[in-house]
């Protein structure tokens, strides 16, 4: 621009005046050119902020949700079992001190059972009979169909054995295997078979101490027929509650052994009907018995008193004792109509607990 006020190109020749209202517009072009730019800035900025956001909610989230729910359940384990809950009024407040003593009898050390509340809830409505028959006699078939059904889950169930006749269930055999005393096994009758011994040492503990017991067994079948595994002990008795010959009783046993006041971790038993005879004679023995895996034999008909069979009184005597059911199954191999057998696996429970449903069930 010259010192007139106009407009002059390089070469000196006179440029026409801008136009005021041109200027504006150029003005106005370019700042709303700026604003659609800053509001695309803006616009990616929030798609950024929006994947994070997805990603942290399908990615990070998860992973938090279960540290929290892992650390909330170890809190609540943790008050349960030192008694400290939110207290209910009413009709929920006597179950509410039911199922807090009762968990915290159960839950001890590292047995956290998540399925402690269906625990709870099955002991505590339990009944061994039917509700028309009562436990009255009946054929086999039908009175093992009609009775006597588990009432305890295990936190953690194995078969340890063969599969068909001759396996056997056991309750949490971690916790077995994790005893800070010597495992003890006892095993009444065997036909000279050791599978589900062997399956003992190899899948619950190498350290438990296995005695073997059957009368039928000679030295020479026992040598000729099969090795024993190592670490058990074959005994040519039998088991009896009036000790004679070939037979002894519990107590004659323990005493032999030099096991009294020791706990028997595992008390299985297949002696072709003897248990009918014998199980009252097991609790005078001078040992704890702590789980219980046996074969039934018919037992469920008595002419003299057809109301209590002798299937009824075992099972209530062992009801009395602490020991629940923890799993039945039909041995259909060798069970025919009034023959039929039954596998059953009672866990001894602790008397806290106990005395929790006793004392629920009185009020």
């Amino acid at each position: 621009m010259d010192i007139d006020g106009r407009w002059s190109t390089d070469d000196g020749r006179d440029r026409p005046e801008r136009c005021p209202e041109g200027v504006a517009r150029t003005t106005a072009r370019d700042a709303a050119t700026r604003g659609r730019r800053a509001t695309r800035a803006s616009g990616r900025g929030s798609v950024r902020v929006l994947s994070v956001a997805v990603a942290v909610i399908v990615f990070v989230m998860p992973a938090w949700s279960n540290v929290f729910a892992r650390v909330n359940t170890k809190i609540s384990n943790m008050l349960w079992r030192r008694g400290i809950h939110r207290p209910r009024s009413g009709a929920g407040a006597k179950e509410d001190v039911f199922e807090r003593n009762l968990r915290r009898a159960l839950i001890s050390g590292d047995n956290e059972d998540f399925n402690a509340r269906a625990r709870l809830r099955r002991l505590r409505k339990y009944d061994l009979w039917h509700h028309k028959t009562r436990g009255a006699s009946e054929n086999a078939s039908v009175w093992y169909q009609n009775n006597a059904e588990p009432s305890y889950t295990c936190g953690e169930e194995e078969r340890v054995g063969v599969s068909g006749d001759g396996g056997k269930w056991i309750c949490n055999p971690w916790a077995i295997a994790r005893n800070h005393r010597a495992c003890l096994v006892y095993s009444i009758g065997s036909n000279n078979h050791f599978d589900f011994e062997q399956a003992v040492l190899e899948s619950v503990s190498g350290d438990c101490e296995i005695h073997i017991f059957d009368h039928t067994v000679s030295a020479l079948q026992l040598v000729s027929k099969q090795r024993k595994p190592w670490k058990t002990y074959f005994h040519q008795y039998g088991l009896s509650d009036a000790p004679s010959g070939d037979f002894k009783s519990l107590t004659d046993i323990v005493r032999m052994l030099g096991h009294e006041g020791r706990t028997i971790d595992i008390f299985k038993i297949d002696c072709e009907g003897c248990e009918w005879t014998t199980y009252e004679s097991w609790f005078e023995a001078p040992i704890q018995i702590s789980q219980i895996l046996i074969e039934l034999h018919k037992g469920t008909r008595n002419e003299d008193d057809p109301k209590k069979p002798v299937a009824k009184t075992f099972f209530e005597s062992l009801h009395s004792k602490g020991y629940r059911i923890f799993h039945k199954e039909a041995n259909t191999q060798w069970s025919a109509l009034d023959e039929l057998c039954v596998e059953y696996g009672f866990v001894q429970m602790p008397k806290s607990v106990l005395e929790v449903i006793t004392s629920f069930q009185r009020n």
